[in-house]
C-alpha cells in the first residue's frame, strides 16, 4: 500500500515537473531563437535541456532523499529509544530506484519540451514575443 502510495505521489510530482519545464521552454522562446539564429542544432539544444533537467532533478532528488532518510532515521532511532530496543537502519533501495527513474523519465520530458520549441522557425519565436 504503501509503495502503490508513494508511486503515485511521484506520478503526480512527475507531472508537475514536466508541465513546469514546458513552461519553462515557452519562456525561454526568445534565447532558443536566437540560440537557432546563431546557427544551433535542435539535437544541440536538446542536450542542452537534457542536461539542465537532470542537474536540477538529480539535486533535488538526493536533497529529497537525504532529507526523508534523514528524518526517518531520527524518528526510528527515537522510538527505538523509548522502546528500549536496538537501533535498526533501513534504506528503501527499491523506493529510492523508483524515484530516479521517474527523475530521469520527467528529465527526458523536459529536455523534448525545449526540442519541440526548437522546431519552430526563428521568426515565429520572435513574432510571438
Amino acid at each position: 500500500a504503501f509503495l502503490f502510495l508513494s508511486t503515485l505521489a511521484l506520478l503526480i510530482c512527475s507531472f508537475s515537473l514536466v508541465t513546469s519545464m514546458y513552461a519553462n521552454a515557452e519562456e525561454q522562446a526568445k534565447e532558443i531563437a536566437v540560440l537557432r539564429a546563431l546557427g544551433m542544432q535542435n539535437g544541440s539544444l536538446f542536450r542542452i535541456g537534457l542536461v539542465e533537467s537532470v542537474v536540477l532533478l538529480t539535486a533535488a532528488v538526493f536533497a529529497g532523499v537525504l532529507t526523508g532518510w534523514s528524518v526517518g532515521t531520527a524518528s526510528g532511532l527515537q522510538q527505538n529509544l523509548f522502546l528500549d530496543l536496538l537501533p535498526n537502519f533501513y534504506f528503501p533501495v527499491g523506493s529510492f530506484v523508483l524515484v530516479v527513474v521517474l527523475a530521469l523519465l520527467s528529465a527526458l520530458l523536459g529536455a523534448r519540451a525545449i526540442s519541440r520549441t526548437a522546431r519552430n522557425s526563428v521568426t515565429e519565436h520572435l513574432r510571438a514575443l
